[in-house]
């Protein structure tokens, strides 16, 4: 019985070792596969991106202690062609827009590089890897971690990153090459000074009277 669960637990030791180095194998196999495949050369195109810019008092749009925050949606049109990223051992891929600003650290003057997300899809398919999309909506709100954003009159430029899950092996991330550099100016949108009151109802005590 000891000799059995000894030999046990050297062939499972063995198949461990042996499915750790084919996976390893596996993994730079298929990111070499991509490379040759030239999916750094997947380009991705963008029009008419429009900004739109409004203030929110709620936590759930960064507000912090009543203190408004100014936020950011965007509406855009894209065209790219993902199918590049599928291969025998893609199982799926993540691809996300992001709007891109550099800000400057106040402590250590330092540039900062900024990315937030504005939209996301997940592709199961080679046949639904190519996208055209117009005047999409972003999913998601974004702002930055100052009060004011479009206010700053800062400038964002817009890019198309992936994410490729395999079914064995390691993830791969990576962005597509922008067709026409595109740069976007936040417009301005004053603070509102106004918000809403909150309801006051007044209680008068009852009169008492006597019979």
């Amino acid at each position: 019985m000891d000799t059995f669960i000894r030999r046990s637990q050297a062939g499972f030791g063995k198949l461990t070792t042996a499915l750790t180095f084919l996976s390893v194998f596996v993994g730079l196999l298929t990111i070499l596969e991509l490379k040759l495949g030239g999916v750094s050369y997947i380009g991705a195109a963008f029009d008419n991106v429009e900004p739109t810019m409004r203030w929110f008092d709620t936590r759930m749009f960064g507000a912090i202690d009543g203190n408004r925050k100014e936020n950011a949606r965007f509406a855009f049109d894209m065209d790219v062609d993902l199918t590049g990223l599928f291969n025998w051992n893609t199982k799926q891929v993540y691809a996300y827009v992001t709007i891109d600003y550099d800000t400057m650290s106040t402590s250590s003057g330092l540039i900062n590089q900024n990315s937030l997300v504005i939209w996301d899809t997940i592709i199961e398919s080679p046949d639904r890897a190519n996208l055209t999309m117009k005047n999409a909506r972003s999913k998601y709100s974004v702002y930055d971690i100052q009060s004011a954003f479009g206010s700053l009159n800062r400038e964002v430029s817009i890019s198309l990153r992936w994410n490729i899950q395999p079914r064995l092996g390691f993830l791969s991330y990576g962005v597509t090459r922008s067709k026409n550099q595109m740069k976007v100016v936040l417009p301005r949108k004053p603070r509102s000074k106004t918000r809403s009151a909150k309801r006051v109802v007044s209680q008068t005590p009852p009169v008492e009277t006597s019979s």
